[in-house]
């Protein structure tokens, strides 16, 4: 599903803690994540999808798009999403509406992504054509990729987590706190290999980890929501 530094770090914990283990890891994005657990191409997928409708993060998408499952919603971390700038901020941007200038170049993420669905729910608000970006079109797959373009000068801002921006030293203009979960299918989640993750994610080691990292708040990291079938 969607990207994030905290699903690399958790595959690691979880193979030093399990070596029998492995967490193979697509970002593709979260809707595509979430198809893909549908489809049974996937046991566990990371979303951080923001209904606009509700105010409430990936419930109510797992509800539209696996309306006859019972599913597990866990948390991961939250985190904080918002620009990524060129370290000491050159261009003195001081929000989304200045992604319109001329003068800045802007790196996107994939379609489906969820950050890439806050940029479009962003822009829409704010009255902003997609047209009027330059650099709307150029999509990357992943937070870190966005971030190294940045900080290699070949773009000057792009949405993103904090944890990215603070890992290759560029300036951040956070925007919004998010949910990002990791939901699978009840019957898989309750046994082995599954069953192990929620043992890795509420591990002291682990969520120090999370803790230490810039943009990222463990308060409810692990904590399970059950979201079962409309009857």
């Amino acid at each position: 599903g969607s990207h994030d530094l905290a699903i690399e770090l958790l595959a690691t914990h979880m193979e030093t803690l399990y070596p029998d283990l492995r967490l193979a890891t697509t970002f593709v994005g979260s809707l595509a994540g979430l198809v893909a657990l549908e489809c049974g191409e996937a046991d566990i997928a990371g979303a951080h999808l923001l209904d606009d409708k509700s105010g409430e993060f990936n419930i109510p998408f797992v509800r539209r798009l696996m309306s006859n499952e019972t599913v597990v919603v866990i948390n991961l971390v939250q985190r904080v999403q918002g620009l990524m700038l060129a370290a000491k901020n050159p261009k003195h941007i001081l929000g989304i509406q200045d992604l319109t200038r001329p003068d800045i170049t802007f790196v996107n993420r994939q379609k489906g992504s969820g950050t890439r669905i806050l940029l479009d729910s962003r822009l829409l608000s704010l009255g902003i054509a997609t047209t009027e970006i330059k650099g709307y079109e150029h999509e990357e797959n992943t937070h870190m990729a966005v971030a190294s373009l940045i900080a290699q000068g070949r773009a000057d801002a792009g949405l993103g987590a904090q944890s990215a921006a603070n890992v290759v030293g560029l300036d951040f203009i956070p925007l919004l706190k998010e949910r990002y979960d990791l939901i699978a299918l009840k019957d898989k989640f309750e046994r082995p290999p599954l069953s192990k993750l929620q043992e890795v994610l509420s591990s002291s080691g682990f969520r120090n980890m999370l803790n230490s990292i810039p943009g990222y708040d463990v308060s409810e990291t692990g904590k399970i929501t059950i979201v079962s079938p409309k009857s």
